[in-house]
């Protein structure tokens, strides 16, 4: 109809006079991958009996840990549980005050701290790369290229990076050696969306030993096929992906049934009924009690879910909370079921 027809010709106007912008250009891929240099020896870390203390903390307590070869160890733990410490008494940072720390035979190692660092700061990333790698600068600045370091950015010194472009700068650096164990600590803290995805393919592509801590459940359940918890000063193992440790966790944290009350029953042969009626309804009113109790504990989590969607540790510690209550509530169920329908 005409009143159709005139709307269409006005939005036909309206898409002429619209500001025309170029078709975005696609970033190139970083095809990079961890060179790979051959074990010779099944056990890659061993550790027995570790203990470290700062003054009076006694961070770590007789730990002991036995990493082989191709394991993908996720370390997870509270902040301040001793993650770091433990990833730098493996490769040496660190000495423990008690205990012995082995590494197999030819085994080599690429580390990324939480805090990335260079030797000398001052130099441009240009400087740092022929230095370290012993490369002519054309070599140099396709390799940075690849790192989506281009043109002036290459002459950037190290000290004025950010957080992420550090981190990717020490990838870089580290793609580059023949290594068979990478220890990462917290690696996707600092990368952009196409750095980490970047990353991620890399680590695929690997075929040597991965130890790493992270908080980021996404990279942990995709690369850790082995979860290491750190408390108390002490490795608890869980032989499984992140959901594997999730549902023992949950098996582990659930709670016990309330006790039943002893309630006194005279076995007069006149009160046999009377009491057999009792039974069932006195069960009944404590399983409802019971599954009241949970449901409102229930719903304090979820509001505390729907307040914290910013803070992962929170976050995850109220899901498991969560996955605990649900899985014990369902139990609730079904005991309600059995004994109402007696």
């Amino acid at each position: 109809n005409e009143a159709m027809h005139k709307r269409a010709f006005s939005i036909e106007k309206r898409i002429e006079r619209m500001e025309k912008t170029d078709r975005p250009r696609k970033e190139q891929s970083l095809h990079a991958r961890f060179s790979e240099h051959e074990f010779s020896s099944k056990d890659i870390i061993y550790a027995r009996g570790i203990s470290k203390s700062y003054d009076e903390k006694k961070v770590l307590d007789n730990l002991d840990l036995l990493i082989q070869r191709d394991e993908r160890v996720a370390i997870l733990g509270n902040n301040g549980s001793g993650k770091s410490t433990l990833l730098k008494i493996v490769i040496g940072d660190e000495l423990p005050d008690a205990g012995v720390i082995k590494l197999g035979d030819s085994v080599r190692f690429a580390y990324l701290p939480q805090i990335v660092t260079f030797g000398n700061p001052k130099l441009s990333l240009l400087e740092t790369v022929t230095q370290t790698l012993r490369l002519p600068e054309g070599l140099a600045r396709n390799l940075l290229a690849r790192y989506k370091f281009r043109q002036e950015d290459v002459h950037k010194t190290v000290e004025n990076l950010s957080g992420g472009e550090k981190s990717r700068l020490r990838l870089c650096l580290m793609m580059q050696t023949d290594v068979n164990l990478l220890i990462l600590d917290e690696p996707t803290n600092h990368l952009d969306i196409d750095s980490r995805e970047w990353l991620e393919g890399a680590l695929a592509d690997f075929k040597g030993t991965l130890l790493f801590v992270s908080h980021d459940r996404y990279f942990i359940n995709k690369f850790g096929s082995r979860i290491a918890e750190l408390a108390d000063g002490r490795i608890k193992d869980y032989h499984g992906d992140y959901e594997y440790y999730k549902e023992s966790r949950a098996r582990e944290q659930q709670p016990a049934p309330p006790p039943a009350k002893r309630e006194k029953v005279k076995h007069e042969k006149a009160n046999t009924r009377n009491s057999d009626a009792i039974v069932p309804k006195q069960k009944l009113a404590e399983l409802e009690a019971y599954i009241s109790e949970l449901e409102e504990q229930l719903k304090t989590i979820d509001m505390g879910l729907e307040s914290s969607s910013d803070n992962y540790e929170v976050l995850n510690s109220l899901y498991e909370k969560r996955f605990v209550l649900k899985a014990r509530l369902e139990e609730l169920y079904e005991q309600w079921a059995i004994v109402a329908g007696e």
